[in-house]
């Protein structure tokens, strides 16, 4: 599944509970694979960290998620 998020974790983070229910549903059937988006992927991260426990829920085998570098700029 492949969702796209917006530019604001807020505005994303509700639009994306159908799909936590439908990950769940295609769960017991299949094993899917995710993949998130945002029209700026850098503004992904934050994204990711905010549906990491919802998607823990979903499947315990998830864990922990990664440390999370901090990164000012490339240079």
């Amino acid at each position: 599944m492949r969702f796209i998020g917006s530019d604001s974790v807020d505005e994303s983070v509700p639009l994306f509970q159908i799909w936590l229910k439908k990950l769940a549903e295609w769960q017991a059937d299949s094993n899917p694979l995710l993949f998130l988006h945002t029209p700026d992927m850098g503004d992904v991260f934050p994204l990711v960290q905010a549906l990491w426990p919802q998607l823990q829920k979903l499947d315990a085998r998830i864990g922990n998620g990664p440390d999370w570098p901090q990164q000012d700029s490339l240079f």
